[in-house]
């Protein structure tokens, strides 16, 4: 099952990959590309590609629990971001969890927004 935690400062987006098990990462090496148009895939490292790309863990295990981030060019362009991330996780883990014995949980968001 795929975890990530989201986080939101003004129109920057933080990502941290929480949980993602090696059956995730094999299925990754290929893009899974949700309904709404996000594609997760599992590359070197954990990073927010642009507004519809997340890599995932992959080869680089030494860098698997960083965080990564990316800037946005607006706060609504951040926040449609997360929501369409929260929805392509989701929808990862449903389409996948007869492969992980890990029970159902919500991908984990927390936003901030600085003033």
């Amino acid at each position: 099952m795929l975890k990530v935690k989201f986080m939101q400062i003004e129109n920057v987006v933080v990502m941290k990959v929480l949980e993602q098990s090696k059956k995730d990462t094999e299925i990754l090496k290929e893009y899974f590309n949700s309904q709404n148009g996000m594609c997760l895939r599992s590359c070197e490292y954990p990073e927010i590609s642009d507004s519809v790309i997340i890599y995932l863990r992959g080869k680089d295990t030494n860098n698997d629990t960083l965080y990564t981030s990316y800037s946005f060019g607006s706060i609504d362009d951040a926040n449609e971001f997360i929501n369409n991330a929260k929805g392509a996780i989701n929808e990862f883990n449903e389409k996948f969890k007869s492969l992980n014995d890990e029970k159902d949980e919500e991908v984990e968001i927390n936003t901030i927004i600085a003033q």
